[in-house]
């Protein structure tokens, strides 16, 4: 009886070091990673900033002597930074090229939603005329952004390390509103542009299994021009007294759950 069980024990101590063996070789195994098609989501926090050069452009409405002069007083305010931040998501796809522990790409994403963006100065004195005050609200809507970038990552071990940059696109809404009591004016001017970027990448994948990555990166991008126009602010249709001019820059920090196929 003894012998029984110590051949019984002999014999599963001998078929679970197999089993062991079978599993430690057929489970991550970094050589059957990391090439062809992919797809995934991502969540991360999507931060923006607007640079306007918004700018006075004719004296016809604002005052230009050299002591007081409002181009002084008001350009600094309307070039003022409008910063903003929000929960955005991703759709990615992608293929991969493996040529040893480099690999070679192209990735494509969609992110949406942008972010919504105010700057306002209110009741500020002209220094031209301290009876009167203004008052400017400047809003920045940034809607989808679709990147293509093509990519190129090194393998170490369950890990993918990889660096990526190519253009952007991305839909922008300025909205500019300037009142004040001088001619008790009430002006609002409004720019919708899609416009072409820059993005770049910088990242990790892990691999959970041979099909299934986690990752986690870095998004910037930067759009050069997002607004273009002028404005009329006292309306004479005449001359434009205010020319508007403005860039971009998003930072996206994701997480991602990536399939590969």
């Amino acid at each position: 009886m003894n012998n029984i069980l110590k051949r019984s024990i002999v014999s599963m101590v001998v078929i679970g070091c197999g089993n062991t063996m079978v599993f430690a070789e057929s489970g991550n195994n970094s050589e059957s990673q990391w090439e062809g098609l992919y797809a995934g989501l991502s969540l991360g926090i999507l931060s923006g900033t607007a640079s306007p050069d918004t700018e006075i452009e004719h004296a016809g409405y604002f005052s230009t002597n050299d002591k007081g002069s409002d181009k002084v007083q008001v350009n600094p305010i309307l070039q003022r930074e409008i910063e903003g931040s929000g929960v955005a998501g991703s759709l990615l796809v992608g293929y991969n090229i493996r040529s040893g522990h480099l690999v070679y790409g192209v990735e494509a994403d969609l992110t949406s939603p942008g972010s919504t963006m105010s700057e306002t100065a209110s009741n500020v004195v002209y220094d031209s005329l301290p009876t009167r005050n203004f008052t400017t609200k400047t809003t920045v809507e940034s809607g989808f952004a679709f990147s293509i970038r093509p990519k190129i990552g090194y393998i170490n071990g369950d890990f993918l390390l990889y660096a990526s940059a190519g253009p952007t696109v991305a839909r922008f809404k300025t909205t500019h509103r300037y009142t004040d009591t001088f001619r008790i004016n009430d002006y609002q001017f409004t720019d919708t542009q899609t416009s072409v970027g820059l993005s770049a990448t910088i990242g990790a994948d892990y691999a959970v299994s041979d099909s299934w990555m986690v990752r986690g990166d870095y998004v910037y991008s930067h759009y050069s021009d997002i607004l273009d126009g002028d404005g009329d602010i006292d309306k004479d249709g005449a001359t434009d007294d205010i020319h508007y001019d403005s860039s971009f820059v998003s930072q996206n920090v994701r997480f991602s759950v990536i399939k590969q196929f």
